[in-house]
Parts: structure tokens; sequence; C-alpha cells
């Protein structure tokens, strides 16, 4: 079976409307049976509308009206020139652009019914396409779809899976993107998704919307966070330097923390690094900077 643009590809086609490329991929779509046989199918079934049209009765009707017509004009015409000079000849009968011309000037009355004529030709030809086209037949008989249907929206675990890679890609933006349109159904998706949320304001640099989120990690989600994310050290950690990162180093609670790293913590990994941190805060080469 084809598809929509196989089939428009074909209209144009037949329509004399493409291009030097179009024409080029009509060529390739020919050596494929469907679509050979789609064109030869088409070919018959124009072929066969010509045939009709011309074969119909109003069709014959409307030929016999105009040879009428045309040759009352000669005969007219001729009686007239005749009156006037036996020895001067008929004139041509007027062409159709003769008509055309006259559309605008007073006519007689064999001109105004041929011009009739001819519009009411077009004027069905046009009622006949605008009617019976393929494009026409398809736009009547087709059922759109009601307006109460709603789109399917991505499940949670749709939207965690697109933020998973786009977090990991580095793609902070697009990561906190979907992990925002992930609603509250109290599972492990939602809380992986809290806890993404945390790190990737941390690596967008939106300290403030960091540390609100590790806050609520810590005192409202902690106990039904997944096992990956479940690391206080880690999400009290680097809660601390989102401080840093919003030059907060002065208040009681960046202090407090920096000193539960350096006395209380059992991790001698993170007793390290705040040491290191603390002496990196203390430094004189960030009287330079700040």
């Amino acid at each position: 079976m084809l598809n929509e643009n196989q089939y428009d590809l074909i209209e144009r086609f037949f329509a004399d409307e493409l291009d030097e490329q179009g024409r080029a991929d009509f060529k390739r779509q020919m050596q494929h049976r469907a679509f050979n046989e789609e064109v030869k199918l088409q070919n018959s079934i124009r072929k066969h509308l010509l045939t009709e049209r011309a074969s119909s009765p109003y069709m014959q009707l409307f030929k016999e009206k105009a040879r009428h017509y045309k040759n009352a004009a000669v005969e007219e015409n001729t009686t007239s020139t005749t009156a006037t000079s036996p020895t001067a000849k008929a004139p041509p009968s007027p062409s159709l652009l003769d008509w055309l011309q006259g559309l605008f000037q007073p006519m007689p009355r064999y001109a105004f019914s041929m011009t009739a004529l001819v519009l009411l030709g077009i004027g069905s030809f046009s009622w006949a396409n605008w009617n019976y086209s393929n494009k026409a037949i398809v736009q009547e008989f087709h059922e759109p779809l009601l307006s109460n249907v709603e789109a399917s929206q991505p499940s949670n675990k749709e939207y965690l899976d697109q933020a998973r890679k786009a977090y990991f890609a580095n793609n902070f933006r697009l990561a906190e993107q979907r992990l925002t349109q992930i609603s509250n159904t109290d599972d492990d998706d939602f809380y992986e998704a809290q806890s993404l949320l945390a790190y990737t304001y941390f690596n967008l640099q939106k300290y403030p919307d960091a540390i609100k989120q590790f806050d609520v990690l810590l005192q409202q989600y902690f106990n039904k966070l997944p096992i990956d994310y479940k690391d206080e050290y880690r999400l009290r950690w680097t809660r601390l330097l989102s401080y840093v990162g919003q030059s907060n180093t002065n208040s009681d609670f960046f202090r407090a923390e920096l000193n539960y790293f350096l006395n209380e913590s059992e991790s001698e990994i993170y007793r390290k690094k705040a040491a290191a941190l603390k002496t990196k805060l203390q430094s004189a080469w960030r009287n330079l900077v700040f």
C-alpha cells in the first residue's frame, strides 16, 4: 500500500506540477511494482473519464449548440457582406479570441448565447471537479475525530526515561523540562524523579532551587527514596556546595553543615573533602576573586 507522499507525487505528476527533482523521484518510484500499478490505474481512470466526458449527452448538446451559433454567425456576416458588395468574400468565422474580446462590448444575440454556453460548460466542469474529484470525495466521506477526544499524555515512566537520558547526556535543560512534567504518584518513579531534579537544578546552577529540593528530599522523602539516591552524605554535601554556589558561605547553616562533615561525619571520604573545602574557602587567593 502506498503512503500519502506517494499518492501526492502521482497527483502532482498528472497535474504536471513536478519540478526536476520531483520528476527524478517519480522515475525512482516507478521501479516499485505497487507504485507503477497505481500510476497505470489512475491513468486508465483519467482516460476513461475524459472519454465519458467527451461522449456525454451534455457535451454533445454543447457541441451542437456551438456549431449552430457558429454557423449562424457566419451566415449573418455573409449576408451582410453580400448586400453591400456582391463580389466580397465571406469573412472568416469568429475565433475564440474574438469572442473573449467581445465579452466587455455590446454583443449580438448569437454571441451572447455562445458565451453563455462556454461559461456554462466551464462552470459544469469546475462543479464536477469540486464535487467528484478524489480529494472532494475523500473530504466528503472522511469522519473527523470528535472534539472531546484528548491526546494521550506520556506516562511518568516515559518522562523519567527521557529525563535520565538527557541528564546523563549533560542536557540538563531537557532533563528539567521532563522531570517537572512528572505527576505525584507516590511511587519509585516519582521519588527518583524528585532526586534527579535536585541534581539537575545543581548542574544548571539554579542553586536556590537546588537547596529547596535537597531540603525536601532530606526532610520529607528520604525514607521513600530509591536505593541509588538514598545517600544522606551525598545529598547533604551537594546541598552544602549549593550554598557555596550562591555565595552564602557566611550563614550559620553553612558553618554548621561544614562542621558536621569535619567533626561528626563517620565517612572518612567526606571528612577529607570538607577539610579541603575549608582550606580552599580560607585561601588568600579568594581575596583576589571576591
